[in-house]
């Protein structure tokens, strides 16, 4: 069976891309917390309301055995948990909204933005609606696409060639394949869809050697940063990276947006809980943060859900403790109150005291009837939280405070790629016709670059009926690739509404789509003074 899928959006350079699914193969046609408070030593800083409620828990299992215990005792009963969790969300929208209502009154004021941040905190509302709109960081996925006007194409034949190569670690005979690039800075360029062939190649061999990765790059192939933040997001041996990081060379704290997050080297670590890559980069320069409003790799790092995890990022988190970095957000500040050891704990503590703001800094009643209820709110999530410690298993706390995030168009793109891939057959029959289409196809791109359109007929009649083609013995596949290529090149509609006599009146959906991504002003009223009907294209909805 054969099936068009298409792309749109940031793929192709002309908003859109051709994907070809067949048995065995994908084929791609570009267009150009809780007790009460323990007694603390009175400081002159001040907790948020959260924080002031979070108690240390004691570091022997027993201890916290009997803290659990004696809160349990406490609850008469325990609401579901749906209705905590659904309690819990609404609480935080509502946070969030008067959050929002109070940094509008404090801007309209024009309060310093350091006393705005200090009396947000105070009053325990949601940092994030202080972030600036509109950063100038760039998007993850065009950080990823900046190289694709620079990469040489490999055709899906020679991708096969270099897959089966590398599933099989042959990577001699990898090496024999690049021998028809002279050119290595070509070989550096080669790639596959957004992808250079180095990342393919790191993708397809999640076992790939460090004798071997120095094979490829003294072959030719030259790391650039998106190999680092590959490696880094799948987690690789540390001499792979550093070996990438020695062939790369250049700048290291890059920074870019995620789900309008800003991300680095040193925070993809934090978030898979790599503690000796988050090492690596922080040593290499990377910064663990960004400022006091955006998150941190405090708030990257997975919430442990076993004594396990814990003892497993412990090593991490005190290395954030010296560096004076707390979570950002306030329900992980409580978490992790919770659960850290006490010295650990304190340490956290002393690092969330803050300089009491005093009295309302702006003195206004719409700006102290929004902070009492700020205030409220902050109080109300501390108390669900207490019931939330009480009434769940810590095993289920983490999925419960953290909140679900779309994957971001770079997790996407990289998802997409890996898919394509594995469709990407290395059967030498389908190779060896994959080849044989390439080249049908580059003879009928010739005609049409050329207008030829006499020569383009009489191809399309006797090179297409090849039995023996998986591609080419279904005409009206046949037909609709020539009219993709037609349409791709800017044909003449003339020359488009004549070819599309072969499928009479009723025009297959793909052939529709395809003119409805058409640039060309003047194709469909062409087509619709030939008597075809063209529904007008969706207006795509902004995700």
């Amino acid at each position: 069976m054969v099936a068009f899928l298409l792309i749109s959006g940031v793929y192709g350079m002309r908003k859109w891309l051709l994907i070809l699914v067949l048995p065995g193969m994908a084929i791609l046609f570009w267009p150009d917390e809780l007790q009460q408070p323990s007694a603390q030593p009175a400081t002159a800083g001040q907790l948020s309301p959260m924080a002031e409620q979070a108690t240390t828990r004691g570091t022997t299992p027993t201890a916290k055995s009997a803290a659990v215990s004696a809160s349990a005792a406490v609850a008469t009963s325990c609401p579901a948990p749906t209705q905590l969790a659904a309690q819990f969300a609404t609480l935080r929208a509502t946070r969030q909204h008067q959050s929002e209502a109070l940094k509008r009154l404090m801007q309209e004021a024009q309060l310093r933005p350091e006393l705005q941040l200090q009396y947000l905190r105070e009053l325990g509302g949601d940092i994030a609606v202080l972030r600036p709109v509109g950063r100038q960081i760039q998007d993850g996925l065009v950080l990823l696409m900046q190289k694709r006007q620079q990469l040489i194409r490999i055709a899906i034949s020679d991708l096969a060639q270099v897959k089966r190569a590398t599933e099989q670690q042959d990577y001699r005979a990898l090496q024999d394949w690049l021998q028809q690039y002279p050119q290595p800075a070509d070989i550096a360029k080669l790639g596959f869809l957004e992808f250079t062939l180095l990342q393919v190649i790191l993708q397809l061999d999640p076992e790939l050697q460090p004798v071997q990765l120095q094979q490829l790059l003294d072959s030719g192939f030259k790391a650039g940063f998106i190999d680092l933040l590959l490696v880094s997001r799948l987690g690789r041996d540390l001499q792979i990276v550093d070996m990438l990081q020695q062939s790369y060379g250049g700048e290291l704290a890059i920074s870019w947006l995620e789900n309008y997050r800003p991300m680095n080297l040193t925070l993809l670590a934090a978030q898979r809980a790599d503690t000796t890559l988050f090492d690596y980069w922080l040593a290499q320069g990377v910064p663990a943060g960004f400022g006091p409003l955006d998150d941190n790799a405090f708030d990257l790092l997975p919430l442990p859900a076993s004594q396990e995890q814990l003892q497993q990022q412990l090593p991490l988190v005190r290395t954030l403790l010296r560096l004076q970095l707390a979570p950002v957000s306030a329900e992980r500040q409580w978490f992790w109150l919770q659960q850290l050891p006490e010295a650990e704990a304190t340490q956290l503590r002393t690092l969330l005291q803050h300089e009491p703001v005093g009295a309302d800094p702006l003195g206004t009643t719409a700006s102290a009837t929004v902070s009492r209820k700020l205030r409220q709110t902050s109080q109300q999530i501390s108390q669900t939280l207490t019931q939330l410690w009480q009434c769940q298993a810590p095993s289920q706390l983490p999925a419960m405070l953290t909140a679900q995030e779309p994957e971001s168009s770079l997790q996407r793109l990289l998802q997409s790629s890996e898919k394509l891939l594995s469709k990407v057959s290395t059967d030498p029959d389908h190779v060896a016709q994959t080849r044989k289409f390439e080249q049908t196809a580059g003879q009928m791109e010739q005609y049409i670059r050329q207008a030829n359109w006499q020569e383009l007929d009489v191809f399309m009649q006797t090179q297409v009926k090849d039995q023996k083609s998986y591609f080419f013995n279904n005409r009206s596949f046949a037909q609709e690739y020539m009219l993709h290529q037609m349409l791709q090149l800017e044909a003449p509609a003339s020359e488009i509404v004549k070819r599309l006599q072969f499928f009479g009146k009723r025009l297959p959906l793909s052939v529709i789509t395809f003119i409805q991504l058409s640039p060309d002003p003047e194709l469909i009223p062409a087509l619709q003074k030939a008597g075809y009907r063209i529904p007008p294209k969706r207006t795509a909805t902004k995700s």
